[in-house]
């Protein structure tokens, strides 16, 4: 009995390479709007009943890898993107005042956790500030949220460390 191999784009093709008709996700072979068989469990049966073998199944498509890249490509253009605007908006924030700054560099001390030195930096720096002028209510709550998340970024740095360690 002769093989018979179903490509990707469903064709079914004889021993010969001779293309006899494409299969439907039920298994059925047609050719245009003639029955040419059925697929059962992986064996050729021909419109007339007969057993004509196994077929084999190749995933040889071109349809469909293209859609991939393209996508894999506008993940990788969307994170550059994303880290574009993370940046910028830092640089936004310390031009506000010392004490967004903080803030800012805390957040960003969550992804990056080595950031936390910016953000006590900046953190302390802002509260002394406003400290000696005087006017506490006018940001220092800012640059407490500032240290607490640099603070936080230091245990994250930590747990990373010991993770990398505990994982050897």
């Amino acid at each position: 009995m002769s093989n018979y191999s179903v490509d990707g784009d469903h064709n079914v093709r004889n021993s010969g390479g001779q293309q006899i008709g494409k299969s439907d996700y039920n298994g059925n072979v047609t050719n245009g709007y003639h029955d040419r068989g059925k697929i059962v469990n992986d064996r050729y049966i021909d419109e007339y009943g007969r057993d004509n073998g196994w077929v084999k199944r190749s995933s040889s498509s071109n349809g469909g890898s293209g859609g991939l890249a393209i996508l894999g490509l506008l993940l990788v253009f969307g994170i550059f993107y994303l880290m574009y605007l993370g940046i910028k908006w830092l640089v936004d924030q310390g031009k506000m005042s010392t004490a967004r700054a903080s803030r800012s560099w805390g957040i960003a001390s969550l992804f990056f956790p080595p950031f936390f030195f910016m953000a006590l930096i900046k953190g302390y720096s802002a509260k002394n500030e406003l400290e000696g002028i005087g006017d506490l209510q006018n940001g220092k709550g800012i640059a407490i949220a500032g240290i607490v998340l640099g603070y936080l970024g230091i245990v994250l740095c930590v747990l990373a460390i010991i993770g990398a360690i505990a994982g050897n």
